[in-house]
């Protein structure tokens, strides 16, 4: 008896999209008001989303002015990391709760200037139930990862290793658990984190890990412990040595290498670098200089190509762009960045989705668009030698190079 054939999707699958955030559209997270210089002070975020075909600003949810606030510093560039939950239904940022008239946000004491993890919904909704008054204080609270919305890894700084390093909360939580303090030197100086996965065909599963970037101690981005581990663990493994990166993406591209195998890193406002892993070996694939960025994410489209997104300009003294670039290189080959038009990349031919006054409004993370699942394909019952149908219902862009599409078919134990 052939049992399963269940169709599993981990994004964009039998689902009711929310006007607001369409799916295969890019999240940007903008820090400040567009109008007012930014300084050191607590300056609101913004979930910008932006047309990923033509860069028009199709929506912006800013977070929260009362109650509970949720503010980056105007001047850290350190902070804004922007993550999409690893099931593709929310978005988590961190930041203070604080607002523009709180001057040195990120050297205030997290007793009196609580440090605030966000999820947003793909309604713009922002739950700012979760913080901590006493983690990342007198320095900056950076990056946030989560799996399901249910929980969440925090990284930053702190002004010893037991008030910095790579926390878990639980939604609505003002209590945390250290995961590791064992990577960003005596203090646990982390900067971004991210979960990514990769399914495992020889044992039908989906291998998720949690990986965090640092440029202090062992700097590089580091996997800490195995899977996405819920008590503190002083295990990790260095996947890169790069000396200062933020943000980063994973991703798995090579069909005879198992799992995640492809990296692209942002490194502290000079250039992408591109790392490939082969033979569990990871090897660098060169750089490509890109002033200003910050924060980055991609994808492998079904023709095999690597899109990737970034930010430039994350401070006051840098011009904002939101930029795009494909890598027509192999995997396993150096970085080939290319424009829309399959030129090589310069400074002077970057696709620009969105551009804006980095001294008024600067752009840090990056991320795609949360999605609102309605259903999915139940599982079902086919005897050997016989066919059936399943319907698959998905969302499909306009351009067919846009669609990011994760499924898998899975067969019972007893065949």
């Amino acid at each position: 008896m052939l049992k399963g054939l269940a169709i599993t999707a981990f994004s964009f699958l039998s689902l009711t999209v929310a006007a607001q955030m369409a799916p295969g559209n890019i999240v940007v997270n903008t820090v400040g008001n567009g109008s007012s210089t930014l300084s050191n002070a607590g300056w609101r975020v913004n979930a910008r989303v932006i047309n990923q075909a033509n860069g028009n600003t199709l929506n912006n949810f800013s977070g929260p002015v009362s109650g509970t606030k949720l503010s980056n510093s105007g001047s850290a560039t350190s902070e804004g990391s922007l993550n999409l939950s690893l099931n593709g239904r929310y978005l988590t940022m961190v930041g203070y709760n604080a607002d523009s008239t709180q001057s040195s946000v990120a050297s205030t004491a997290s007793s009196s200037v609580a440090r605030v993890i966000a999820r947003i919904d793909s309604a713009g909704n922002y739950n700012v139930t979760t913080s901590t008054s006493s983690r990342y204080t007198a320095n900056n609270v950076r990056g946030s990862s989560t799996e399901n919305g249910s929980t969440f890894y925090v990284t930053g700084a702190g002004s010893n290793a037991a008030n910095a390093g790579l926390k878990l909360f639980s939604l609505g939580d003002t209590t945390q658990t250290t995961i590791s303090t064992s990577v960003g030197g005596s203090n646990a100086n982390l900067r971004w984190s991210g979960i990514f996965a990769a399914y495992d065909t020889t044992n039908a599963s989906l291998d998720k890990s949690i990986f965090v970037s640092t440029g202090s101690g062992t700097t590089g981005i580091h996997q800490i412990g195995s899977g996405l581990p819920t008590s503190s663990t002083t295990s990790f493994t260095q996947i890169t040595s790069t000396s200062s990166p933020y943000g980063f993406v994973f991703l798995d591209a090579s069909t005879s290498e198992a799992g995640l195998d492809l990296l692209y890193a942002s490194n502290d406002g000079t250039n992408i670098q591109k790392f490939y892993k082969s033979s569990g070996t990871w090897t660098a694939a060169g750089t490509f200089s890109v002033t200003g960025i910050r924060g980055i994410t991609g994808y492998i489209t079904p023709q095999g190509r690597v899109k990737l997104i970034v930010t430039r300009g994350g401070s006051s003294n840098l011009g904002g762009k939101l930029i795009t670039a494909w890598d027509n290189a192999a995997y396993n080959a150096t970085i080939n960045l290319q424009n829309n038009s399959n030129n090589n990349l310069s400074l002077s031919n970057y696709n620009v989705l969105f551009s804006s006054d980095s001294t008024l409004l600067a752009q840090r993370g990056v991320a795609f668009t949360p999605t609102s699942f309605n259903s999915h394909p139940s599982n079902s019952t086919v005897c050997s030698g016989i066919s059936t149908s399943f319907t698959l219902a998905m969302y499909a862009p306009s351009n067919s190079d846009s669609a990011v599409y994760n499924y898998y078919w899975q067969r019972s134990t007893d065949g």
